[in-house]
């Protein structure tokens, strides 16, 4: 077990110090209100956070994978299918390989080919998103974000059905992408939650509803329109 005191300031030491990615191959089931800010904060300021979306087969949101400026990173098998510990949803963004994985060890031969969970999965996305920045030094974490998403291949499968928001990732595909943006995948709105007491800005006005949509593919020249008895409302 770890703690905000660790996570926090390694997230700005590597802000300040020019890292362009993090690879956070950890999770929790615990919302935490400081490493939020500190994510918002480095994403907002050059840094592209990729984390490890967690192991428990589970729909639940973890964190930090599923805070949104986050790239939440699920696993799949050899079969390319989800692996069956991997945990899914529209929270989480992408998949990559996370079973069978060869990597250094403290065992004699100092090498393993049984590393494995969306830890070995989450490396696999940063690796990506730091050749995309060596491609273009000058791409915004968001470019490099976009062009792992909107590359990627969609993950459909039977009794989860769409688990990822985007798919697996393809490094060819992103880095082509990167140098000729491909149009936002077709627009999806996968839920939406209200907000409530926790806003911290009053209503506006009687009868105005916050509330938040999750999704993708809302950039424009894309326009989300929301209906209410089939009348369009203003958002």
């Amino acid at each position: 077990y770890f703690y905000d005191s660790a996570t926090v300031p390694s997230y700005l030491y590597a802000a300040a110090n020019g890292a362009r990615v993090i690879s956070c191959s950890f999770f929790s089931d615990r919302v935490s209100q400081a490493e939020r800010d500190a994510i918002d904060f480095i994403a907002d300021h050059g840094v592209l956070p990729v984390v490890a979306a967690g192991n428990d087969n589970s729909i639940i949101p973890f964190y930090p994978a599923a805070y949104e400026k986050s790239l939440a990173v699920g696993a799949v098998g050899n079969n390319l299918l989800k692996a069956g510990f991997s945990n899914f949803g529209t929270w989480v963004d992408v998949a990559a390989p996370g079973t069978s994985l060869r990597t250094t060890s403290t065992n004699s031969s100092g090498y393993t080919s049984g590393f494995g969970g969306t830890s070995g999965a989450t490396p696999h996305v940063a690796g990506l998103a730091a050749l995309l920045f060596g491609a273009n030094p000058l791409a915004t974490p968001a470019e490099v974000r976009a062009a792992i998403e909107d590359s990627a291949l969609p993950t459909i499968q039977s009794h989860f059905g769409e688990w990822t928001n985007y798919g697996l990732i393809q490094a060819d595909a992103a880095l082509a992408a990167l140098m000729s943006p491909l149009p936002p995948r077709t627009p999806k709105v996968a839920y939406m939650t209200p907000l409530g007491a926790n806003v911290v800005d009053p209503l506006p006005s009687e009868g105005f509803h916050r509330a938040r949509i999750h999704g993708r593919g809302f950039q424009p020249p894309r326009v989300v329109e929301v209906r209410f008895g089939g009348v369009p409302t203003t958002i």
